[in-house]
């Protein structure tokens, strides 16, 4: 069992989009969940998989921020990257069109797949459920 896990790739990331930026920092988080490394080497694996514009940010990031690779933590490095591609913008566009989402021409299942793909983007109304 062991050697399959050996297998799991890291993920890359080099797309701008916040959906892609989500995934891929959803898909860190689950990696690390596997191997326990060093809290000072999650952010390395980390930014060593980033790829083309996105790596152009990270040096950007240093520079300005004057940010040492060395002594940065997996939680501080989360926080630059979530400024930078999860923006507050992005989370409450994903709230509105959850509260915009209607059946229209689409199917009952494809209605209740885009209704809990944005649930995540509604915490309140996750609580509320939890209270009743």
């Amino acid at each position: 069992m062991q050697g399959e896990f050996c297998k799991i790739k890291l993920p890359h990331f080099d797309k701008e989009q916040e959906e892609a930026a989500e995934a891929w920092l959803i898909n860190m988080n689950k990696y690390f969940q596997l191997y326990e490394y060093d809290h000072n080497l999650k952010e390395r694996l980390a930014i060593f998989q980033l790829q083309g514009k996105v790596t152009l940010w990270w040096e950007e990031v240093k520079m300005v921020r004057g940010v040492r690779e060395q002594n940065i933590t997996w939680e501080k490095f989360q926080r630059y990257f979530k400024e930078r591609y999860l923006t507050e913008h992005f989370y409450d566009e994903k709230a509105r069109e959850f509260h915009d989402l209607c059946l229209g021409q689409q199917t009952m299942d494809e209605f209740i797949t885009c209704f809990t793909s944005f649930l995540r983007y509604v915490p309140y109304i996750r609580e509320e459920k939890a209270k009743v």
